[in-house]
């Protein structure tokens, strides 16, 4: 007999991709939320999304992903705030703006 879960059972059609794992990956390999590479790739093509001067979450993307979805004027694909720029990472040379921009929320920690 066929049941629910067996091979000839009616397959759901697949649902949305789960995007809480998406952005959980992309946060543990340092990668951009939108194409899933790498950001150590180009180290200075890494953007933060803000809001009025403000970062709008933790997640980093490569500039030209940002550019390609036309984010600025919009909503962020991870945390569905308000985008209206992108800031980019300061390089590492300058330690103190660097740090600023990794905290995020300005708690203390990188976050």
């Amino acid at each position: 007999t066929c049941h629910l879960g067996s091979p000839c059972a009616p397959q759901r059609p697949s649902a949305m991709p789960d995007f809480d794992v998406i952005r959980a990956e992309a946060a543990n390999q340092a990668a951009c939320p939108i194409c899933l590479d790498s950001l150590s790739t180009s180290p200075s093509e890494v953007v933060a999304l803000t809001w009025q001067g403000r970062r709008v979450e933790a997640a980093l993307y490569h500039r030209a992903c940002v550019q390609r979805l036309r984010l600025v004027g919009a909503v962020s694909p991870v945390s569905r705030q308000r985008v209206d720029d992108v800031l980019p990472m300061p390089p590492l040379s300058r330690r103190r703006d660097w740090v600023r921009f990794v905290d995020w929320n300005g708690d203390g920690a990188i976050s």
